[in-house]
């Protein structure tokens, strides 16, 4: 929780954290996809999936030794890059090309050569090293590219859970995999992208709901910054402390998981001494925006500013 307090008032500190988050996450992508799928003509989910079906024919190709994963991955992230730029922000995009660009060069760095020769062994590392890259990465605010950047574009403009569209999107890929080299194969691909899904939930979930109460001496402050970064509607309650009999204010907000580290590093700009408990909420019922409602929120809210 210290190292949060100081990222909070340290904006070089916290940009330097997210890159040993990042080149940490390439290097276990690059692993997952070049020691223990591709060796064993499993496949992953997303994006490097579709990937590893066309490279079965552009291997055949004179012009192979260019189209390497690395490679393909970069060129096919562009258009979604500027996607997340329109819809998702400036700093996750930043963040995200910084990913996708170590990613690239660390996946044509690290040869294609495998540990073992157990399918179901190499699916569950790859599948756990692979969530592993994808749920860190996501849970500090930032990401691979790839169909996640799309899929949470979805998510964020219609509020629904893009489990669904994802599950689909895998299922072509393993129908695929099952044709060209074969259903056991893609049965292990199964698991790995299963393992995969498992690691993102333990680390990451994008769709849960959190209530957060947070307890603080700076109120006003804390609300301020909080709504600065995040769009949510803040409760003050009245608290008094049971030992000490000390009135103080106490906050309750309701956010998805994906904000709570932006919600931290807000409270802690302001009051490194806050008192945070987060609790899963099964059910939210009622008004609660979704990304873009947050965005055109703020935006009004900018418009009314310069007017007055």
């Amino acid at each position: 929780m210290m190292s949060k307090k100081y990222l909070a008032t340290h904006p070089v500190a916290e940009a330097l954290f997210k890159l040993c988050i990042i080149v940490f996450a390439s290097w276990t992508f690059a692993v997952s996809l070049n020691v223990f799928l591709m060796p064993s003509d499993l496949f992953s989910g997303g994006l490097t999936g579709l990937i590893q079906i066309a490279m079965h024919y552009t291997n055949q190709t004179s012009w192979a030794a260019y189209l390497t994963l690395g490679n393909i991955f970069f060129v096919l992230n562009i258009p979604l890059l500027w996607l997340s730029f329109r819809r998702l922000g400036a700093k996750f995009t930043i963040y995200t090309v910084v990913a996708v660009a170590i990613s690239t060069v660390i996946l044509n760095y690290v040869p294609i050569q495998g540990v073992s020769d157990n399918p179901l062994l190499n699916a569950i590392m790859a599948g756990v090293l692979g969530g592993a890259c994808s749920g860190l990465l996501i849970r500090y605010g930032m990401s691979m590219g790839g169909v996640e950047i799309l899929l949470l574009v979805i998510s964020r403009k219609t509020g629904y859970n893009i489990g669904p569209i994802n599950m689909v999107l895998n299922g072509l890929i393993l129908m695929a995999a099952g044709i060209l080299f074969g259903w056991e194969n893609a049965l292990f691909s199964m698991i790995s992208i299963y393992g995969s899904s498992r690691t993102i939930d333990m680390i990451h979930t994008n769709e849960q709901r959190l209530t957060v109460f947070i307890v603080t001496d700076k109120e006003r402050a804390v609300v301020q910054s909080i709504q600065e970064r995040i769009v949510r509607g803040v409760t003050v309650l009245d608290a008094r402390g049971g030992f000490s009999q000390t009135s103080r204010h106490m906050l309750m907000i309701v956010v998805n998981r994906y904000e709570i580290y932006d919600l931290q590093l807000a409270v802690y700009e302001e009051d490194s001494q806050a008192f945070l408990n987060v609790i899963q909420s099964n059910q939210v019922i009622g008004a609660y925006l979704n990304r873009e409602e947050q965005e055109k929120f703020q935006k009004e809210r900018q418009i009314t500013q310069q007017t007055d």
